[in-house]
C-alpha cells in the first residue's frame, strides 16, 4: 500500500524519487522564529502542498515558514525543499508549547488529542483538515475564505475544520501572516520542565 502511495505522489506532485531527493534542514532551530510559521502534523500531504503552492502562487515563499512533524514533515519537504523537518511525533507537544507555530494544521494520524488545548494556549490558530479528526471544531469548508480568516485573527473561534486543501493553503497562509506580529512575544522555545 505505501509503495503505491508514494507512486501516487511521485507522479501527482512531482515528488523527488530516491538519489533525486534533496537534503533538508531538520530540528527546531532551523525555524526562522521572525517569520509567521505554518506547522504541519499527521500523514496527508495534501494540505501541506496547497499550502507551499499559494505561497508560491502569491510570491510569499520566502516569506512565511512551513514545517511538519511526522510523515506530514518528510512529505512537504519532497514537495519543497525549502520546508522543515522539526522531528518526529515526539517532538509534537514541545514544538506546540513553543509558541513558535502561528498556525497548527493536522490531519489524520499522529496528532495529539490534546493539541487543540496546547495550540489555544499560546494563542496558535488551529486547522483541522480532514472528518477523522475534527477536534470538535466547526466545518468551514463552505464559509467564504475572507470570513474564515476574519474570525481566527480576531480570535472568534479556536480554529476550524476546512476539508478543501486549497483553501487550507489559502486560509492558513493568511492567519499566519496577520497574527505572528503580535504573537511575536509568545515564541520561546520552553526548557523541559515545562513540557512534562
Amino acid at each position: 500500500g505505501k509503495e503505491i502511495g508514494d507512486l501516487a505522489q511521485i507522479a501527482a506532485l512531482s515528488m523527488p524519487k530516491g538519489k533525486d531527493a534533496p537534503l533538508v534542514e531538520l530540528g527546531l532551530g532551523t525555524i526562522n522564529q521572525e517569520k509567521p510559521v505554518i506547522l504541519c502534523i499527521g500523514h496527508n500531504v495534501a494540505p501541506g502542498a496547497s499550502i507551499i503552492d499559494y505561497l508560491e502562487d502569491h510570491g510569499l515563499d520566502d516569506d512565511v515558514e512551513v514545517c511538519g512533524i511526522c510523515c506530514a514533515a518528510i512529505d512537504i519537504t519532497r514537495y519543497k525543499p525549502g520546508a522543515k523537518v522539526i522531528g518526529p511525533l515526539s517532538k509534537q507537544l514541545k514544538f506546540i508549547r513553543s509558541g513558535v507555530a502561528d498556525v497548527v494544521v493536522v490531519d489524520e494520524q499522529c496528532v495529539r488529542t490534546d493539541v487543540l488545548e496546547e495550540a489555544r494556549k499560546n494563542k496558535a490558530a488551529v486547522i483541522a483538515t480532514t472528518d477523522k479528526i475534527c477536534l470538535g471544531l466547526p466545518d468551514l469548508t463552505g464559509v467564504n475564505t475572507d470570513k474564515i480568516v476574519k474570525k481566527l485573527v480576531n480570535d472568534e473561534i479556536e480554529g476550524a475544520l476546512i476539508l478543501d486543501p486549497d483553501k487550507v493553503g489559502e486560509v492558513s497562509t493568511r492567519v499566519a501572516r496577520q497574527i505572528a506580529e503580535e504573537r511575536k512575544s509568545l515564541k520561546k522555545l520552553p526548557n523541559l520542565q515545562e513540557i512534562q
